[in-house]
């Protein structure tokens, strides 16, 4: 889809078009401002600026550190939306899952031993997010291509470069955008937003909303938890195992 064919969408939901009818290039482009601005008020909002997705990819064997981000800044896992931040994870290996734990920057500060080569699960992630990629950053590291990573991750949603760039938006946005830019566009015309087309605005904007409700955080101590637990639990932060009594 591109904003010119959603624009002609919401032109038509508001009855500025008919069935059929174009819309100039002026018309357009004012809409297409109008359209951008709707997607920078939602970082008011962020349950609509930002979006969950799921992103998996393979292990490297013998690699810790991986870049994420669009094709265009050549990064070591391509994703159409650079992640915000990491919401939960896990790794799947021969078809058994374990939870990922995600650490902050000072978890993964306190893990001695960074790059500790294993023949099984990653235990736990942290993200850098930058721009205009992130980087992740995982302990422990498996040695083969066995093992695949699941990230539910946290994206922005992105204003339109051009009227006719192809997009790929997350599911809800496209009937959401197309609702709410009506609302705008319709007073400059003249044309009434109903009741009705009221309603489906808020239908759609509730939809979005209550899919985008975070799960609840995992808690530092849950890392540390994790990293030492158990009779003779490996100990992440010290490299060292901890003997029964």
């Amino acid at each position: 889809m591109t904003a010119r064919d959603l624009i002609l969408r919401a032109y038509r939901f508001v009855h500025i078009t008919g069935s059929g009818e174009s819309i100039t290039n002026t018309e357009a482009s004012d809409a297409l401002e109008v359209l951008n601005e709707i997607i920078e008020l939602t970082a008011i909002d962020k349950l609509l600026a930002f979006f969950k997705t799921e992103i998996v990819f393979p292990f490297v064997p013998n690699k810790y550190i991986y870049t994420i981000g669009p094709s265009s800044t050549t990064p070591d896992v391509v994703v159409s939306f650079r992640p915000v931040e990491i919401l939960s994870g896990f790794t799947r290996r021969q078809d058994v899952d374990l939870p990922l734990f995600i650490g902050s920057k000072e978890d993964y500060d306190r893990i001695q031993v960074k790059n500790i080569v294993t023949a099984g699960w990653g235990q736990v992630v942290y993200y850098s997010a930058g721009y205009p990629q992130g980087t992740l950053y995982f302990y422990q590291v498996p040695g083969d291509n066995l093992t695949e990573v699941h990230l539910t991750v946290e994206s922005q949603l992105a204003p339109f470069a051009t009227l006719d760039t192809l997009v790929v938006l997350p599911p809800g946005y496209v009937q959401w955008l197309r609702y709410t830019l009506g609302m705008h566009m319709a007073p400059e015309f003249g044309m009434e937003f109903t009741p009705g087309m009221q309603n489906l605005q808020h239908l759609a904007e509730e939809a979005l909303k209550n899919n985008n409700v975070h799960p609840m955080p995992v808690m530092e101590n849950d890392v540390r938890a994790m990293a030492s637990r158990g009779p003779g639990g490996y100990n992440v932060y010290s490299d060292t195992t901890r003997g029964t009594r």
